[in-house]
This record gives structure tokens, C-alpha cells and sequence, in this order.
């Protein structure tokens, strides 16, 4: 299980709601308030952020299995390796900008984790390769999420080397070929799946408080979901996509074989498209609208300083020298270190300021290294 993976499932498992003077617990209870006004930032949180993306990584699943089967269906060459890895650019950069609502059956069912378990191991994807039995889709889903998922299908495409070097590979291996296309409509069904799971899921979410819904009795319970999957999104960020390849801490050597993208060197894309997420998350996907309008009622001071912040962790990470591995190495990384200190601001600000005036409550501890 990666460390991002954990940082969120700690996150999520010690937060706790609480109405000030109503209530102090962790199980959501009952007896809040119905608030129109959080029913509809919930409902267009789920209508117009979380299922649309989670939409288009689907779609962008379609799209790379497709131009795999093509690269596949004659003999491999540069180009159709080319059109594959653009493909694989656009489901990479999808996924990422849906990491602050990887909660709810993408984390339940352990989608997530078998659609992007990262770093990806070579030795498996190169183990399943090699194995005599048939490659169909039942052999398939018998592999275990190590040699399979995005990141699988990205050591596919971008090694041996340049496009020609992969498809020279390809070519020489016909099963190599054969198992990128399995492997790929492994990661389609896996992408529909969520979207199907999140479609029932996110209509319990934004009718939080309905007669008959359990899963979320209250408002404040499905708030301080989506609050921890924002917040958890920058710590992520702050531990594992900056962090950890700049070596733990501000002014330690960075370490570029822990950057989210090794093969295809797309870390800054991946980056810019975890950010933008995370903001449209917090806006429902409108300035001014989701949590950040609904806060800016009572405290537009906050809620506009939020935005300010997330702003600034944007341009700080669009700065950083691409590609993001051969920047750290170099002896002082001081446009990383300025990233990392900018992304402590906001995830700071998200989780205490910003979850104190929504009532609610989220501890978060750092990464311990396990």
C-alpha cells in the first residue's frame, strides 16, 4: 500500500464531526439542521465535479485501450506508440485531478489503489509477461494490482526508451503486446466500475439528512467527507508528490525515483492536474459556489484568504523546472522548496481555520515513514 494511500485512509479514519454546543462524536449522528444550503453544495460537488471526472477518466480509459488495441493490431511503430502515450497522458493527468474525492467506493472497494497503485513493480507487470497461461480476461483479473493499472500500462509504454525503442520491444514480444492491450481493458473496467459505484454512492452523499439515509444520517457527516478529501488531497501533496522526491524536508537531496510519473516524466502535469482538482472540489467547480461559497457567507475573509492560498500553490508548482526528477537532483532546489512550504500554508489553512468555521474537526499527523 503506498504512503499516499495510508496518509489518506489515517486521515479519513481520525476525523471527527462535532456541531459546536450540539454534539461531540465521530459516528455523524443525528439532530442537525437541514441546510438548503448545504444540500445544494453537495449535490453540485457530486454534478458537476465528482462524477464528471471521474467521467472523463473513464472515457480517457476508452481512449488509451483503444489506441493500444490499434498499436497492437499491426506491426508496432513509433507513431502508434506516440498516439498510445499521449493517451496514457490524458488518463494520467484525469486520475490525478480526482484525488480529493478518492473517498466513498473508490477507497471502499479498493478501486483506487488497484487502478493507481504506485510505484508500480517491474518485476510483476515483467513476471505476468513471462508466464506461459493464456492472457484473457479472466487470467487477468487473477493479477494482482502490482503488475497492473495505470502506472503498469505507463512502464509499458515508456520503456525500453524512446517511442522506437517500444515499439521494437513490442514487436520482438508479441505477448508483451498482448498483455498491454489486456492490461488496458483491465484499467477500463476498472474506471467504468467507479463511475457506476460513485453514481450510486454520490446520490446517498448529496441527499445527506434524507429520510432513510444511513449512510450519511447527517449533513455535517458527508461536509467532513469532502473536507477530509480536500484537505487529505494536500497533504498528499505536501508528504508524497513534494516531500518525498525533494527528500523529506526543505533543503535535503531530493530523490527522483519516488516522482509520481518516473517513465513518462509527466510529475509537474500530474501535479498542476492534483491542484486544479482539489480546487474544483472546494468550488464545486464555480468560484464562489461548494465549500468555499457556502463559508464565504459567515467568513468571506477565509474563504477568499483559501483561495488566495490555493493560487499560490498553483503558480508555486507550475514554476517548478519540468521535468520535475532531473530538477531535484540538482544541489539546491529552492522553487521546490518554495512549492512544499506553500503547499504546508494551504493544507495548515484547510485544516484548521477553514474546518474550525465549518464545524468541523480533523486532526491530521504527519508522515511517520510507514
Amino acid at each position: 500500500m503506498s504512503l499516499g494511500y495510508r496518509t489518506f485512509v489515517r486521515a479519513l479514519a481520525i476525523l471527527c464531526t462535532l456541531s459546536i454546543g450540539a454534539y461531540v462524536g465521530c459516528d455523524g449522528g443525528t439532530g442537525f439542521v437541514f441546510e438548503e444550503a448545504r444540500a445544494e453544495l453537495l449535490r453540485d460537488t457530486v454534478d458537476v465535479v465528482i462524477l464528471p471526472g471521474y467521467q472523463r477518466a473513464a472515457d480517457a480509459a476508452v481512449a488509451l485501450r483503444e489506441r493500444n488495441t490499434e498499436l497492437c493490431a499491426a506491426t508496432p511503430d513509433a507513431a502508434a506508440v506516440e498516439a498510445s502515450r499521449a493517451a496514457w497522458g490524458t488518463l494520467f493527468t484525469s486520475w490525478e485531478a480526482s484525488t480529493a474525492y478518492q473517498f466513498g467506493p473508490t477507497r471502499d472497494l479498493n478501486l483506487g489503489n488497484e487502478l493507481a497503485l504506485y510505484p508500480t513493480r517491474p518485476a510483476s507487470i515483467e513476471t505476468n509477461i513471462a508466464a506461459p497461461d493464456p492472457i484473457d480476461e479472466a487470467w487477468i483479473e487473477e493479477r494482482g494490482a502490482a503488475g497492473l493499472g495505470i502506472f503498469a500500462l505507463e512502464y509499458l509504454l515508456f520503456l525500453p526508451g524512446d517511442a522506437e525503442a517500444v515499439a521494437v520491444a513490442l514487436t520482438e514480444n508479441p505477448r508483451r503486446c498482448e498483455y498491454l492491450v489486456a492490461a488496458s481493458a483491465h484499467t477500463e473496467r476498472l474506471t467504468a466500475r467507479v463511475v457506476v459505484e460513485w453514481t450510486r454512492y454520490g446520490e446517498l452523499f448529496a441527499n445527506a439528512a434524507m429520510e432513510g439515509n444511513t449512510m450519511f444520517p447527517s449533513q455535517l457527516r458527508a461536509v467532513s467527507t469532502l473536507m477530509t478529501g480536500i484537505i487529505s488531497s494536500a497533504s498528499l501533496m505536501k508528504i508524497d508528490r513534494l516531500a518525498g522526491p525533494l527528500g523529506g524536508d526543505v533543503g535535503v537531496v531530493g530523490d527522483p525515483t519516488v516522482v509520481r510519473s518516473l517513465y513518462a516524466g509527466m510529475s509537474n502535469e500530474g501535479l498542476l492536474a492534483q491542484m486544479d482538482g482539489l480546487r474544483a472540489t472546494w468550488t464545486a467547480g464555480v468560484e464562489g459556489r461548494g465549500l468555499s461559497g457556502y463559508l464565504a457567507v459567515e467568513h468571506a475573509a477565509l474563504a477568499e484568504t483559501i483561495l488566495g492560498e490555493m493560487t499560490g500553490s498553483r503558480d508555486a508548482i507550475a514554476a517548478l523546472p519540468d521535468p520535475y526528477e532531473t530538477y531535484i537532483v540538482m544541489p539546491e532546489h529552492p522553487l521546490g522548496d518554495a512549492a512544499l512550504i506553500q503547499m504546508r500554508d494551504l493544507e495548515r489553512i484547510l485544516g484548521t481555520d477553514a474546518s474550525v468555521a465549518l464545524s468541523v474537526s480533523v486532526m491530521f499527523l504527519d508522515s511517520d515513514g510507514d
